[in-house]
């Protein structure tokens, strides 16, 4: 028998429990993704926090789509020099005026990061820092594996070695 330590980053939620048994590919935490975006006011258009009251077209609570005008910076004749559009839909939750951040909940569906498990076998600790999988036949060293459905992406970080062990 191995132990494989699994240690838990903050913010994830267990979702098995000791003497659970596991699957390779079984999700064993969770984490929620945060649906915010930020656009810095400030920066796209290169004004100042002064200035940022004026160039703002939209308000916190108003609801955007893609193609709305959210800020706008103009020279002294009213033209158009610079402008943010919109690229999501959601609402404006707040404009932050120290960092010059306009924050904006989305309409995305709700995304989650994910520690799967890459062996079969049973779960022997489970607490808020690891989650310790007991297997038999595979030698493991180190392993964290994360998954992201939202962006259908993969990333195992950390199986450094699997030896199988038994008949052919």
């Amino acid at each position: 028998m191995t132990s494989l330590p699994i240690e838990i980053p903050e913010g994830f939620i267990a979702l098995v429990a000791k003497g659970d048994t596991v699957t390779p590919g079984q999700v064993l935490a969770r984490k929620e993704a945060p649906q915010d975006e930020m656009v810095n006011i400030l920066q796209g258009l290169n004004i100042s926090r002064k200035q940022a009251k004026k160039a703002l077209k939209m308000n916190p609570g108003d609801t955007i789509s893609p193609g709305d005008v959210v800020a706008v910076k103009t020279n002294l004749f009213g033209k158009v020099q610079a402008s943010i559009i919109s690229q999501i839909s959601g609402t404006i939750l707040r404009y932050e005026r120290d960092t010059g951040n306009l924050v904006v909940q989305t309409d995305l569906e709700p995304s989650s990061l994910e520690i799967i498990s890459p062996v079969a076998g049973t779960i022997t600790l489970c607490n808020n820092k690891e989650i310790v999988i007991e297997t038999e036949g595979v030698l493991v060293t180190r392993s964290c594996s994360w998954h992201n459905r939202r962006r259908n992406t993969f990333c195992f970080a950390g199986i450094l070695r699997q030896i199988q062990f038994g008949h052919r």
